[in-house]
């Protein structure tokens, strides 16, 4: 079972950090035309980093992947 985690749940699929890419966010909000205010809305102003920089800077996520 840990070989297919191991191979099937990589970085690049389920990273360990997870920061909400700008380009996500634009890809969201470019579904949501119809709606005018989305079409306004600026990425970096719908997303709050906070809590996930909070986990990061205090070594949290890191100590999860220590082995």
């Amino acid at each position: 079972m840990e070989k297919s985690y191991e191979r099937y749940i990589t970085e690049d699929k389920l990273p360990r950090k997870q920061y909400p890419t700008l380009a996500g966010i634009k890809t969201v909000l470019e579904t949501l035309e119809k709606d005018p205010k989305a079409k306004a809305a600026r990425p970096e102003d719908l997303v709050d980093v906070r809590f996930i920089q909070e986990l990061d800077q205090s070594g949290f996520t890191e100590a999860l992947y220590k082995r």
